[in-house]
């Protein structure tokens, strides 16, 4: 049975880790004193809970030499949502504080480290993003997150077992209600309103258990890929207004809300993962279409987040 060690698990990617890993292996969480676990509700008591604040280099040291994992998953970050910073935070907890536990990791037994990237790290592009591209973020989360990606690399090069896998939109059960998928239903689902998004706003979806079964199967195989970054996504570019069009449909409802066809200064044109390199590497392969996925999302949303609905997502 591996000890493992989830960072950031009171988020959306954390929580379903520490939901599936902790039926087979120990699994160790590192929360904030403020973190809202209102996503760990159900498995809170399978689980060892520490309170570590990532940017404090001797707590995150301390921690890690308590703990010995053997493998540790970091999804800790300071994110973005609806083109706002969850917090001032973001160079701190990205950047600093991904050093504070790499530096701290490698001097322990770990056999395997899965860094959580993003798809912000690229920048604009006009064709499927590649992880041979060069990166050229234009925001500040997708500068930290790169800078993180790199030091993963450098890491990596000098024999630790560390791999990047980029994240691009992934969604399912307990996503975070500012996120478009999330809140088309919840606004449906009360009657509420909100603006449709530019026809120009492209995603690159990725149901959460096609993630997740990934992610819980990758550490044994981080050794043959150390320092080296994946893409991990659905491979398939949609238009997000088509997909809050799609929901409606499942909901039995008709969007009639306002257009807010804004700049979109900070969104790529094209939001398409190659994930070729991925696929090569791994036997894993997406199984859920978008059309499933949203339906079981739009079930869990509608029959469980009433009645856990957080003051905060975070």
């Amino acid at each position: 049975m591996k000890k493992i060690l989830i960072t950031g698990a009171s988020g959306f990617i954390g929580s379903h880790l520490a939901r599936t890993l902790s039926r087979r292996d120990r699994v160790h969480v590192w929360l904030r004193p403020t973190s809202n676990t209102w996503r760990l509700r159900d498995v809170l008591s399978n689980v060892r809970v520490h309170y570590v604040d990532i940017t404090d280099s001797a707590a995150v040291w301390s921690s890690i030499g308590e703990v010995k994992p053997d493998v540790i998953y970091h999804t800790a970050n300071v994110g973005v949502y609806a083109g706002i910073p969850t917090s001032s935070l973001m160079d701190a907890v990205n950047r600093v504080g991904f050093t504070n536990l790499i530096e701290a990791a490698s001097a322990t037994s770990c056999s395997a480290f899965i860094n959580i990237g993003s798809v912000s790290e690229y920048g604009p592009k006009n064709t499927p993003m590649s992880e041979d591209d060069v990166c050229e973020p234009v925001t500040e989360y997708g500068r930290s997150k790169l800078a993180a990606t790199l030091a993963a690399v450098q890491l990596g090069e000098s024999g630790f077992p560390i791999a990047t896998f980029r994240l691009f939109s992934p969604y399912g059960p307990f996503d975070d209600e500012r996120r478009i998928i999330a809140k088309t239903i919840l606004s449906i689902a009360s009657g509420t309103m909100m603006w449709l998004p530019s026809e120009r706003l492209v995603r690159d979806y990725l149901f959460v258990e096609d993630a997740i079964d990934f992610l819980a199967e990758v550490s044994g195989h981080i050794k043959y890929h150390a320092g080296e970054i994946f893409n991990l996504s659905g491979g398939a570019e949609i238009r997000a207004i088509d997909v809050m069009r799609e929901i409606a449909r499942e909901m039995g409802k008709e969007i009639s809300w306002p257009k807010k066809d804004v700049p979109l200064e900070a969104e790529s044109p094209t939001v398409q993962a190659d994930m070729s390199k991925t696929f090569s590497a791994f036997p894993w392969r997406p199984k859920v279409p978008l059309e499933t996925g949203i339906t079981k999302t739009i079930d869990w949303f509608v029959r469980e987040y009433p009645a856990i609905r957080p003051a905060h997502s975070r």
